[in-house]
C-alpha cells in the first residue's frame, strides 16, 4: 500500500535538505517520486526570496580602441522555472548607450552576499548587432511584465542568454531578460556556505 504524505510535510523535509546539504541535494531527491519532484520548485522558490532576493546587479563593461568604460546596475530578484530548469531576471530594464566606437558589451552577473559572486560572462560584439540592425534581421517575440509582446534579439554563452532589444530612437541596448542555468547558478550559492565546499560537485 503507498502511503501519501501531506505536501506540508515534504516541504518541511526539503527544506531542512536545504539547510544541511545545500541545493545540490534537491537535484538528486528529486527523483524520489512524483510528489517530491512537483515540489522542488516552491522549495527552491522559498529559498532564493528568503536568502538571495536582494543584491543582484549586472557589470557591464564597454570596450572601444581606447579605453575600457565600467558600470554597475540593478538586475531585480530571480525566480526559478522548473519547467526549464532555469533561473531567471525579468524584471530588469537595464539601457546601454550604443557608442559607435565601441567594439563590443561584456555583462556579468554578480550577487553580493557575505562576499562578491561572479558569474559567467557574456559578450554582446556590436558589430554584429549593427548588421542585425542594418538587415533587418526579425527580432523574435517575448512577453514582458504586463504581458505585452515586445521584440528582441538574444546572444548566449555556456551557462546563459540574456534577451536585449534595439531602442533605434534612444540609441540604445536595453536587457530585458537575462536566463541562467539553475543547477550552475544554486551550487554557485551553494558556495558561499563552507560547509557545502567540500563536496560540492560529487
Amino acid at each position: 500500500m503507498t502511503v501519501s504524505i501531506p505536501n506540508e510535510i515534504v516541504l518541511e523535509i526539503l527544506g531542512h535538505l536545504v539547510e544541511l546539504f545545500g541545493f545540490k541535494e534537491l537535484f538528486h531527491v528529486r527523483y524520489t517520486c512524483k510528489q517530491w519532484n512537483s515540489l522542488i520548485h516552491v522549495i527552491i522558490n522559498d529559498q532564493i526570496s528568503q536568502k538571495y532576493n536582494n543584491g543582484w546587479s549586472v557589470e557591464v563593461r564597454a570596450h572601444d580602441l581606447r579605453i575600457m568604460h565600467y558600470a554597475e546596475m540593478n538586475a531585480g530578484s530571480p525566480t526559478y522555472n522548473d519547467k526549464k530548469r532555469a533561473i531567471y531576471f525579468t524584471e530588469m530594464n537595464l539601457a546601454i548607450p550604443r557608442n559607435l566606437f565601441v567594439d563590443f558589451l561584456i555583462f556579468q552577473m554578480v550577487w553580493m552576499g557575505d562576499c562578491k559572486l561572479h558569474f559567467e560572462k557574456i559578450t554582446l560584439n556590436i558589430q554584429e548587432l549593427q548588421n542585425k540592425v542594418a538587415s533587418k534581421q526579425s527580432p523574435l517575440n517575448i512577453k514582458d511584465q504586463r504581458q505585452q509582446k515586445i521584440k528582441y534579439h538574444k546572444v548566449k554563452s555556456r551557462y546563459g542568454k540574456i534577451f536585449f532589444k534595439i531602442d533605434e530612437k534612444e540609441r540604445n541596448v536595453r536587457i530585458v531578460k537575462w536566463k541562467m542555468n539553475a543547477r550552475y547558478v544554486l551550487c554557485h550559492l551553494d558556495m558561499m556556505n563552507p560547509e557545502f565546499l567540500i563536496d560540492l560537485y560529487t
